[in-house]
């Protein structure tokens, strides 16, 4: 099981990714200056991704101002980050550069860079950047596969895996309503469409894993709090096999529930919480 929250890459300070092979031109992405490739669709706020997913979560935010609301759409990192050196690679005339992946590993949650031809070097251009893929460093040698050795940030993986107390996706009340004349004669209006939406807990947490300042910088660099925090403007966050299948379902935060809420897992315990969710179901994906 996995959290995946959503990401902005203009606003939180990545830097470049440098990739080299023998006998050719580095090729330089900007990791902060990425968009959307148009295959994975189009809206004006496509510098919003996510670790996994390859199509549009859909979500509702506050606009720079935060005086008025936007559609966000949250698309995948890696498949997009993949097409970009590819793109890179064709131009700098790489051999096989369609053979250049990004992959995770739904186990370790660990990410992969792979190439028929070998990298020789991988030069993240910041920490946030080095963090984002979940790498200790940057790579230098030569290998087809190069694996990072720590949780990509922005991703969780809980204690437990499985959700607590998880309700199915149901639908919101206030569907229709209903109207009975004086005369016996019922009248009715009811809307075509209704928000869904699921509750659950995540049990047994640990303090570091839970709340931002107990965070360590790697592998539970980002948090719970984080999740609550970086997600209640409208942000969509994945869930990977919480529900007893291993699929991505996507969720944005009820209003009202948005708050970050972990509670001792019993009495007086200062090391285990209990996180509780509520939040609209957008996909299953």
């Amino acid at each position: 099981m996995a959290y995946f929250s959503s990401f902005d890459v203009s606003k939180i300070g990545a830097s470049t990714l440098t990739l080299s092979t023998s006998g050719e031109s580095n090729i330089v992405l900007n990791i902060a200056t990425m968009l959307s490739p148009e295959s994975l669709g189009a809206t004006p706020y496509n510098s919003v991704f996510n670790h996994v997913v390859s199509r549009e979560w859909g979500g509702l935010g506050p606009f720079g101002n935060f005086t008025q609301p936007v559609y966000y759409a949250s698309y995948s990192f890696l498949f997009s980050v993949q097409s970009y050196l590819r793109a890179l690679a064709t131009t700098a005339t790489w051999t096989n550069p369609n053979s250049i992946t990004l992959s995770l590993n739904t186990t370790t949650w660990h990410l992969t860079f792979a190439y028929s031809n070998s990298f020789t070097a991988i030069n993240f251009g910041n920490t946030e950047t080095r963090r984002l893929f979940g790498f200790s460093g940057n790579f230098s040698g030569s290998s087809a596969s190069v694996t990072g050795s720590e949780l990509p940030k922005y991703i969780i993986v809980p204690e437990l895996d499985g959700a607590s107390s998880a309700t199915p996706v149901l639908e919101e009340g206030s569907i229709s309503s209903i109207a009975h004349s004086g005369g016996g004669r019922s009248y009715s209006l009811s809307r075509s469409t209704t928000s869904r939406s699921r509750e659950w807990v995540q049990q047994y947490e640990t303090k570091v894993k839970t709340f931002r300042p107990f965070a360590a910088a790697a592998p539970n660099e980002f948090t719970y709090q984080h999740l609550f925090e970086h997600c209640r403007a409208g942000y969509p966050f994945g869930v990977y096999g919480g529900f007893g299948e291993n699929v991505y379902e996507a969720y944005v935060f009820r209003s009202g529930a948005e708050s970050f809420r972990a509670n001792p897992a019993t009495p007086g315990n200062a090391d285990q919480f209990h996180v509780p969710f509520k939040a609209y179901a957008l996909a299953r994906l």
